[in-house]
């Protein structure tokens, strides 16, 4: 039988006030510094090459805390404890220019939030108390008392798991101008790109088209087998991508590992909206206003995703977020001309 007690604590969490936490202002999260930095590191234990969370509170705070924070604390921490994540995995492979596997690719595909990619493994696993948690082409099977070979029959065929959830994304085909963005619980709006060829980099000569992103994201999934309640995080993601054209391949975006500068300076106004079985619509009595500005001279050489909002429900059925996003991000290569900096600027979402 399923261990329902994992998931006490968040189901406690997400019945009062729905769970609607919004996220502190996070500044200067990307600089480099020791693991040390990452909330919990600590407790953090490595079983059969699965990072083990004591329950969904933790597992879900963890992706929290992490996010934000950058590639060489992320390195660091992984040495620390001895594991390799998904989100290391894929980055390896865009850096030495490969093609992903599809079993990696779907996961990027489905815009899994940073924080998860940093704590699943390359099978896109975990552990919460004693159940094995895979997420598999937008699924989430829960695996109870660590059962390996259940595990093995759920890769082989997936209809055999008992226990299963959503979660993932999909695209957003709309270039929508309206400042009010709607993205139901899985989606994203990358409306905002800038695409340019490099002059300079560091003194030296760096050509090739290359584009920066300003991308809104919402992730929303299961808490349990029955998803008797859903979590959801709002996330702003600033991405820095080079057009790689590999011999006797298409052509694809993949992310640039060049230094670069990055200002911002906005204001997010989000309210998280859900529904009843009866397909009658809630949300949240109130909206929340948050400010997230940078350090100044902040220099990066990786994504930088901010969470902006999150929020829960013990209703079954569709979410969405409403979120208007007003100020400046800026960005610009490390040594590049002025002409190929990108000030996006007014109400960006």
């Amino acid at each position: 039988m399923f261990n329902k007690s994992i998931f006490k604590t968040a189901m406690l969490i997400f019945a009062a006030n729905f769970l609607f936490n919004a996220c502190t202002k996070q500044e200067n999260e990307n600089t480099s510094s020791s693991a040390a930095t990452i909330v919990g590191i600590e407790q953090m234990k490595v079983e059969n090459g699965r990072i083990a969370f004591k329950n969904s509170a933790e597992f879900f705070k963890f992706t929290t805390d992490i996010t934000g924070k950058s590639e060489d604390e992320l390195n660091s921490w992984e040495k620390q404890i001895g594991f390799k994540s998904l989100r290391k995995e894929l980055l390896d492979i865009y850096l030495s220019d490969n093609e992903p596997s599809s079993e990696l690719k779907q996961f990027e595909d489905l815009h899994f939030p940073v924080g998860h990619l940093s704590v699943l493994n390359e099978n896109g696993e975990c552990l919460i108390g004693d159940t094995i948690i895979l997420y598999s082409n937008g699924i989430k099977h829960f695996v109870p008392n660590k059962d390996e070979q259940m595990l093995e029959a759920i890769r082989t065929n997936p209809s055999v798991s008992k226990f299963k959830g959503t979660a993932g994304g999909k695209v957003i085909e709309e270039n929508t101008p309206s400042s009010l963005v709607t993205l139901d619980g899985n989606a994203f709006d990358a409306r905002h790109q800038f695409q340019f060829t490099s002059q300079t980099y560091l003194g030296q000569t760096s050509q090739g088209p290359k584009k920066f992103v300003h991308e809104l994201s919402s992730f929303a999934e299961c808490n349990d087998p029955w998803c008797n309640s859903v979590s959801s995080k709002l996330s702003l993601r600033i991405k820095f991508e080079y057009r790689s054209c590999p011999r006797f391949r298409s052509c694809t975006w993949r992310p640039a590992s060049e230094y670069r500068f990055v200002t911002y300076n906005f204001t997010c106004t989000s309210q998280f909206f859900g529904s009843f079985p009866s397909g009658l619509p809630f949300s949240n009595t109130f909206a929340q206003t948050l400010s997230f500005v940078s350090q100044p001279g902040l220099r990066v050489n990786s994504e930088i995703s901010m969470i902006l909002a999150q929020g829960g429900t013990l209703t079954q059925g569709p979410t969405h977020w409403d979120a208007t996003v007003d100020g400046t991000i800026t960005q610009i290569m490390d040594g590049d001309v002025q002409s190929n900096k990108f000030i996006n600027s007014g109400s960006l979402w």
